[in-house]
């Protein structure tokens, strides 16, 4: 039984590389990558190459597999590609609110506006908040992007918020920082914590 069982086996393994030697080729030059179509019968490229049964490509569909193929629709260029240097003026609006019960004011309190281009500091301006803990920065010059890092300290501690990236299409921002009052003492609670793991079992 078993010699008949091997016999069946070898019979088909003699039949398969026959079959590939009638192609016109070893397993390897026949190889066909399923997204390129790239390769099949001695490397030869197409659409064609696609395994059998993969519903067909769009008439124009690009060959984004190939090397210098087409990027999709919207994909940001790669490689080469200029920085935008527009030059822009932004406007930043530091609004304050107190969130502490029955706070001080936020009048008076510094402020440092730190200011990025591409990643790059370009700046830093310092000032105070208004009556009203407000502070309002105009003409800001950038080109192409910029971004803010606003810090106020109140009560010797800081705040701290960042602007999204200001452009020439969309160069005003509104900031806003929310600050606490610090205390002399530690206030008379505790915070406690409580972990529980849970874990599959056999």
């Amino acid at each position: 039984m078993k010699r008949r069982i091997w016999s069946v086996v070898a019979l088909g393994t003699v039949i398969g590389l026959a079959g590939l030697v009638w192609a016109g080729g070893t397993p390897a030059d026949n190889a066909v990558c399923p997204v390129t179509g790239a390769g099949g019968a001695g490397g030869a490229a197409g659409a064609q190459g696609m395994p059998q049964g993969h519903p067909q490509l769009p008439a124009g569909h690009p060959n984004y597999g190939s090397p210098g193929g087409a990027l999709p629709s919207g994909h940001p260029s790669i490689g080469g590609a200029a920085v935008d240097k527009t030059p822009f003026q932004a406007t930043i609006l530091v609004r304050t609110a107190q969130g502490t019960k029955d706070g001080t004011s936020t009048a008076g309190d510094p402020v440092m506006v730190q200011l990025y281009q591409y990643g790059s500091p370009v700046g830093t301006i310092e000032k105070k908040l208004d009556a009203k803990g407000n502070l309002d920065l105009e003409h800001l010059k950038f080109a192409g992007s910029g971004q803010a890092v606003v810090t106020v300290l109140h009560h010797g501690a800081p705040f701290r918020t960042f602007s999204p990236a200001m452009t020439p299409t969309q160069p005003d921002q509104v900031l806003r920082v929310t600050v606490y009052d610090s205390a002399a003492k530690a206030p008379a609670w505790d915070i406690a914590m409580r972990h529980i793991m849970v874990l599959p079992v056999d």
